[in-house]
């Protein structure tokens, strides 16, 4: 990496050289009178400096330090101690400073090479002239360089900030998965505990379907994505432990329509409304409930439907409460806020969750 900044640092400097050659050359111009003893006509006489790209190079080359000096001091201490720090006043008089220096320093190191420069100008050039015009030339490289070290911060950041919100949508996501699995334990555990307390002979066979999604939980739950079909095959699992667990009570058609196979999904995405409609629709003692699950998979689409009866006066708040529900609402607002539609609410007698995903 750093061998990577120090290369780019030399090609940047490398063509400003040839850039400012280019510029310079043929830029300052001398005139030289002379008298003809014999005629005593004026012969003007007009040479070019740098005459060649080469001398421009090479003048460039020695005016080079003093830049050095005020563009790295403005990109390693002047931006990170001042300007990143909005300290816009302190800034703007240090860079001010900074400049100044940077150009005295060019005419005493000009000076010291024994050099044209300010303090010996080239012919009809004062040192004035020379300082502003070293002055100018510098600040725009300062000005260049400093605007993408912004820049550059700018996008630095910002990925960073992205990272960072990412890595908390991870986290988030991570935690709502953790909540669905105890969650659905302990109703589940709570309900064996129930029949075993009745030696109940379903009991066997409700540790064997529990068994059955607790491999899912554990082995195909901690992806990012699964197979739609798994996911069904970990339904209906679950409806058939309810189905054990209620008897005659219960009234499930569960249907698939479409092709499933090729399609992936979050994992647990259906169970919390298949687990809600067994909850809510047969809390009512020993009343029996007709409970509809449907899978609707098209081209770019599906929808997902859980319907399930209720007895008595409805309350909206069962179709809303819980942590499984709140829970998938939260998952789905975080992995597909653009891709999903969710709606909720009770109507001819049932309580109904409509998913739409779009694949």
């Amino acid at each position: 990496m750093r061998h990577r900044r120090l290369l780019l640092h030399l090609l940047f400097w490398t063509l400003y050289l040839l850039s400012q050659g280019f510029i310079w050359m043929n830029a300052f111009v001398s005139e030289t009178v002379i008298v003809s003893p014999e005629t005593g006509q004026e012969i003007i006489t007009r040479s070019t400096f740098p005459g060649t790209l080469g001398q421009s190079l090479l003048a460039e080359s020695f005016a080079l330090p003093g830049r050095l000096l005020a563009v790295y001091m403005n990109l390693y201490v002047l931006i990170p101690f001042f300007l990143l720090k909005k300290r816009w006043f302190t800034y703007a008089l240090s860079l001010l400073m900074l400049m100044l220096a940077a150009t005295g320093f060019q005419g005493l190191f000009a000076l010291w090479m024994g050099l044209p420069g300010f303090f010996r100008g080239f012919p009809g050039d004062s040192g004035v002239a020379l300082f502003v015009q070293y002055l100018a030339v510098s600040a725009n490289v300062v000005a260049f360089t400093g605007a993408v070290k912004i820049l550059l911060h700018y996008l630095a950041e910002k990925r960073r900030a992205g990272q960072l919100e990412q890595e908390r949508l991870v986290a988030e996501l991570q935690f709502l998965k953790t909540q669905i699995n105890p969650h659905f334990f302990f109703n589940t555990l709570n309900n064996l505990y129930g029949l075993a307390l009745e030696r109940s002979d379903k009991t066997p066979e409700l540790l064997l379907r529990l068994s059955d999604i607790m491999s899912y939980l554990l082995y195909e739950s901690g992806a990012e994505t699964v197979s739609l079909r798994k996911e069904l095959d970990m339904v209906e699992a679950f409806i058939e432990l309810e189905k054990l667990r209620h008897g005659d009570r219960a009234k499930v058609s569960f249907e698939v329509k479409g092709e499933a196979d090729s399609w992936r999904i979050p994992p647990l995405l259906f169970l919390p409304f298949v687990e809600n409609a067994f909850k809510h629709g047969l809390k009512n003692g020993s009343h029996p409930c007709g409970i509809s699950i449907e899978l609707d998979i098209q081209k770019d689409r599906l929808c997902f439907e859980v319907r399930n009866d209720f007895a008595g006066t409805p309350d909206a708040a069962d179709v809303n409460a819980g942590v499984g529900l709140e829970n998938v609402r939260r998952r789905l607002a975080l992995l597909l806020p653009d891709r999903h539609q969710l709606e909720t609410g009770t109507g001819e007698g049932q309580f109904f969750i409509i998913l739409g995903l779009k694949l």
